[in-house]
């Protein structure tokens, strides 16, 4: 669908940097007519009246000439926005137009997000308020969305931990499911500890075959894509840390494995967890870890946040949260590489600084405790 889309809209997009192009030409040779014309005008001026009077001329003459070029700067503005909307409307009707072609029920209202895997689209599924997730063609082996298997998705729909899925073609890469009317939650309350804590020690109870890939056979198929990276003493490092930990870990769960803020929804009655794009069989502290990470808990909230889990906030398990916290941000940063290298320009160069400034300094402290 991507595919197709792109290309109709290439053309379109061509035309109209033509279109921008011969209005800044035509922009810039206005500027210039106005400040030869501001220039003349000047010079009369000059010539029949006194200085004192010239002087507040001039002054008023730059005042008209910083407006001029405050409006050619809207203009260009304006032109820009006006390409951008055109193309996206575009790329919506050609979106739609093959949506009716697949004889899916689900009108476009707008796009939500781009993601690595998947675009996200808020539309209506037969008049029901909905989510569309568009998945991106998978030519790298990536191990992604295991969830959509039926004995995963349908625990996820009861046990409500996610929204009810209206529609899944996995052939396509077309899910559909309700909108839940929710907020991202910020606020460290205990009544929020309590659910997320809760709702964690469902999600980690769910009954998998042992057939579901384990987040080490996600490592092995990123280290296969970045063999050839420049970073690859650090991808290694992080494979041994990964090796470590995982000999020490207890039983193997359903994990999210990418349980942030932004994943973790709430109406103020209950809470849901999406994008599970990344879920794997996995520590239960890889999730553990992300979650206490994301919401900065204190020692308090911690121990609150283990004890409504079920766990005991003891010295070892707060040493293995620490341990995957480490691996965690190795894991984020190595995935970042994978997106540079297969979607250029998807990811700001400072966000990978960032990462391995982050990197360093949590290696730093993990050696020296």
């Amino acid at each position: 669908v991507e595919a197709n889309v792109e290309d109709n809209v290439e053309d379109n997009v061509e035309a109209e940097d033509n279109k921008f192009n011969k209005s800044n030409e035509t922009i810039e040779l206005k500027e210039n007519n106005i400040s030869e014309n501001n220039s003349e005008n000047v010079d009369k001026e000059n010539k029949i009246i006194d200085s004192e009077k010239n002087q507040e001329n001039l002054s008023e003459d730059n005042s008209n000439n910083n407006e001029t070029e405050t409006n050619v700067d809207n203009v260009g503005d304006s032109l820009n926005n006006d390409i951008q909307n055109d193309v996206s409307n575009e790329i919506m009707n050609n979106l739609q137009e093959l949506i009716n072609n697949l004889n899916i029920k689900f009108e476009l209202s707008k796009e939500i997000r781009k993601g690595e895997t998947a675009n996200t689209y808020l539309g209506n599924y037969q008049n029901k308020k909905s989510i569309l997730k568009l998945f991106k063609k998978n030519h790298n082996k990536l191990i992604t969305n295991q969830y959509l298997d039926n004995e995963i998705n349908n625990q996820l729909i009861n046990k409500n931990l996610f929204p009810e899925i209206y529609y899944i073609n996995k052939k396509i890469g077309v899910l559909i499911y309700k909108y839940f009317d929710g907020i991202q939650l910020n606020k460290k309350s205990f009544k929020n500890i309590n659910l997320i804590a809760r709702k964690l020690k469902t999600l980690h109870s769910i009954d998998c075959h042992k057939k579901n890939k384990s987040l080490e056979d996600q490592f092995i198929s990123y280290k296969e894509i970045l063999k050839s990276h420049s970073k690859i003493d650090l991808i290694n490092e992080g494979w041994k840390h990964f090796l470590n930990i995982k000999d020490k870990s207890d039983e193997q769960v359903f994990s999210h494995n990418d349980l942030n803020k932004t994943n973790i929804l709430s109406d103020n009655v209950n809470i849901v967890f999406i994008d599970f794009e990344y879920s794997s069989m996995n520590s239960r502290y890889c999730d553990i870890a992300r979650i206490i990470e994301s919401f900065s808990f204190n020692d308090n909230e911690t121990e609150t946040f283990l004890e409504l889990y079920g766990m005991e906030a003891n010295s070892n398990i707060i040493k293995s949260i620490d341990e995957w916290s480490l691996a965690n941000t190795y894991i984020d940063l190595i995935w970042a590489y994978i997106v540079e290298k297969l979607y250029p320009g998807a990811i700001e160069n400072s966000y990978i600084v960032n990462l391995e400034a982050k990197l360093d300094n949590k290696s730093y402290k993990y050696s020296n405790n």
